[in-house]
């Protein structure tokens, strides 16, 4: 079915966190938060979709040197050049080869200005996700069964050679699932228990802050740890973590750690394993530790060198990458340099990650190989755009447990107008609780699992339409200092 966009617009507003997010080398209070709407044109019948993204600072590039103003500079760039590019495309066959026209289009004008492809890319998948959200709609078919099937065009051969002769519909799920678990993030700023220095100022809004409290609040049985790149350090974080817990909860829980390219090699990497295979207090968590991501820098990810390092390291956990795969491609190179696998984010692309999970189940299904890991990870990702298409394509990938921050460092809808607010908590009834007193809509986490209902009966996630007189207009957007 032919695609055109003939219309593609972004605002921006601001989110204000509710406590501090320190990851990599950012320490985030506040994020800008970018809508985008399409008009398109679906087999001759006009069409509109949505997308949302947080720009956050410090993720797509990792210079520190650049400010907090620079950095979402060229944020936006890339985001206003695909929006000029999904128009200048034109006509395309159907979705996935329009996508990939405005990638290569995007790639070749971000070439020319030195930008990375993890940077360019986050423009791309926002208007791909607008893009999808209208064709859905357009066909009246839930994003699953049209990707499984045919209608968005996509084919995972034409991004993996070696899937030749696999089709989607033989490597996806059959069926999307009908809730996800939610990983929590442990950041590096955040208490742990109450006997730990808390945040100042400290939130008043009801919600828990330190890592019991949310264990306790949501039924937490999945978390994802943020590592700094000192292996003492962070053997004590994780021995910490494994003493406000105890063995009982332990027991039900499975952790990943993620190291936002904090380890400058591998020799780091392997010295922080022994030390926490050394540690006692450590030895609950150990065998519950799924996978590490992203330890290394991104410039030094995917060298040979880097390979060699981490083949020759025999009883390595598993490892996988995050920043470091920007590109397509990357998941194999990485695979071939000693990782597990990859992470799939929203701003890293819809079709890509479905691609890198076609590639990971034909791997995995062979038999003869280590299993492969896509992993789904999160940006803070807030509702009521970004968050149910999020889910809505973890669902579609059967990505069973997903890291999920927003709810954490953002209080609910909260930055939202309260109209707004409701009836998104209304739409989405089985993902957000309504508005309580005087606290915003928020996630509904129940025992650790989100109910994703509401979202695989939407065409692509989204059930509401945000009113476009909220935010600032893209052109006339000017980013502030810090964050």
């Amino acid at each position: 079915m032919s695609v055109r966009v003939v219309e593609a617009e972004a605002r921006v507003l601001s989110v204000r966190l509710r406590m501090p997010f320190r990851y990599g080398i950012a320490c985030v209070t506040d994020l800008p938060h970018v809508w985008v709407r399409v008009r398109a044109v679906a087999g001759g019948g006009s069409c509109v979709g949505y997308s949302a993204e947080n720009l956050a600072p410090k993720w797509f590039t990792k210079n520190p040197d650049t400010s907090y103003a620079e950095d979402a500079r060229e944020m936006a760039a890339v985001v206003s050049s695909a929006l000029r590019l999904a128009v200048e495309v034109g006509e395309q066959p159907d979705a996935f080869t329009w996508w990939r026209e405005v990638a290569s289009a995007q790639a070749a004008w971000a070439s020319a200005r030195g930008l990375p492809p993890l940077l360019w890319n986050l423009g791309v998948s926002l208007v791909e996700r607008a893009m999808l959200d209208a064709v859905c709609r357009a066909i009246g078919r839930p994003f699953a069964d049209a990707l499984r099937f045919g209608a968005l065009g996509f084919d995972p051969t034409a991004l993996h050679a070696d899937l030749a002769g696999q089709r989607a519909a033989d490597l996806l799920p059959s069926t999307p699932l009908s809730r996800v678990r939610c990983r929590h993030t442990v950041g590096l700023g955040d208490p742990l228990a109450a006997d730990d220095p808390l945040l100042e100022p400290a939130p008043r809004d009801g919600l828990p802050v330190t890592l019991t409290e949310c264990v306790e609040r949501y039924g937490i049985d999945r978390l994802k740890v943020k590592l700094s790149g000192d292996p003492s350090a962070d053997v004590e974080r994780v021995a910490r973590i494994a003493e406000v817990l105890g063995e009982r909860a332990l027991d039900a829980m499975a952790l990943t750690l993620d190291g936002n390219e904090n380890y400058a090699s591998v020799d780091g990497l392997e010295r922080f394993w022994r030390l926490l295979i050394e540690d006692r207090r450590a030895a609950a968590v150990r065998p519950r530790i799924l996978w590490i991501e992203q330890p290394l820098h991104r410039d030094a990810a995917l060298t040979e060198e880097t390979g060699r390092a981490l083949r020759a390291w025999s009883d390595r956990p598993p490892i996988i990458v995050d920043e470091s795969d920007g590109a397509v491609g990357d998941l194999s190179r990485a695979v071939q340099r000693g990782y597990a696998g990859t992470s799939h984010k929203g701003c890293k692309g819809i079709f890509k990650g479905a691609a890198n999970a076609c590639w990971v189940a034909a791997r995995n299904r062979s038999g003869d190989e280590p299993t492969f890991i896509l992993s789904g990870e999160d940006l803070t990702t807030v509702g009521p755009i970004g968050l149910p298409q999020d889910l809505c394509a973890m669902a579609a990938l059967g990505i069973e447990h997903v890291e999920r921050n927003g709810h954490h460092y953002v209080d609910g809808l909260g930055f939202l107008p309260h109209a707004v607010a409701d009836c998104a908590a209304a739409a989405y009834a089985r993902l957000y609780e309504p508005r309580a007193g005087g606290s915003p809509p928020r996630l509904r986490v129940r025992e650790g699992w989100m109910d994703v209902g509401d979202v695989l009966e939407a065409p692509f996630g989204v059930r509401v339409e945000p009113p476009w007189d909220i935010g600032v207009p893209l052109p006339d957007w000017q980013p502030e200092e810090g964050a």
